[in-house]
């Protein structure tokens, strides 16, 4: 069957369109950025303080389930991460806490909400058999590696460093507790290696 003139300038242009869109794939694949997960963990002497930590986060938790409850129950409203924000505003000096960790724990209890669809979910224990664990959210602009241990909320926490961190930019990450009562800081790393730039960069 004869191709009509439309139908082949048609397949001309698919054609340039395909190339191009290719060319550009092929030009943007050595920016490929790849994200890593490390966990490190921190030395034991650092347990206590984590804990203090950890007991203040749980009652920010807490009192942001009660207060999002009340505010279904009494208004129909769920409250939104940055109302959270405002209800939390100024709390961290008091509790010793980053302000950004309690805005990243705010978005997540928000997160949680969306997720069970309940009014109100579950507590967050401490101590006990059933106590949760710990779980200490931060952000990039607020922590870095120093020295060879983690700086973080005015405090240095020394970490069994087995990734040479020193050449990694720090992205974002949280504190963590294991099923052993082990604390360790989980680290959101990103290594950037394209075919020109061999050494892993972390942003």
């Amino acid at each position: 069957m004869s191709e009509t003139v439309e139908e082949v300038v048609e397949l001309s242009w698919l054609k340039e369109v395909c190339a191009d869109n290719f060319l550009f794939i092929i030009s943007n694949m050595k920016e490929i950025v790849h994200t890593n997960t490390l966990n490190v963990r921190v030395r034991g002497k650092h347990v206590k303080l984590l804990n203090v930590w950890d007991f203040s986060v749980n009652q920010v938790w807490n009192y942001c389930n009660e207060l999002s409850c009340r505010s279904i129950k009494d208004r129909n409203r769920w409250l939104s991460e940055y109302d959270l924000q405002n209800y939390t505003n100024g709390v961290n000096k008091e509790l010793g806490l980053n302000s950004a960790t309690l805005q990243m724990f705010g978005h997540e209890y928000v997160t949680r909400h969306k997720q069970f669809k309940n009014a109100k979910i579950n507590w967050r224990k401490y101590g006990g058999a059933k106590c949760s664990l710990c779980l200490i959210p931060v952000r990039k602009d607020c922590t870095s590696f120093k020295r060879g241990q983690v700086y973080y909320n005015r405090q240095y926490f020394k970490v069994w460093d087995s990734y040479s961190l020193n050449n990694y930019i720090f992205k974002s990450g949280s504190f963590n507790e294991d099923s052993r009562a082990a604390v360790a800081s989980m680290l959101w790393l990103n290594s950037n290696q394209s075919r020109q730039q061999a050494r892993p960069v972390l942003v």
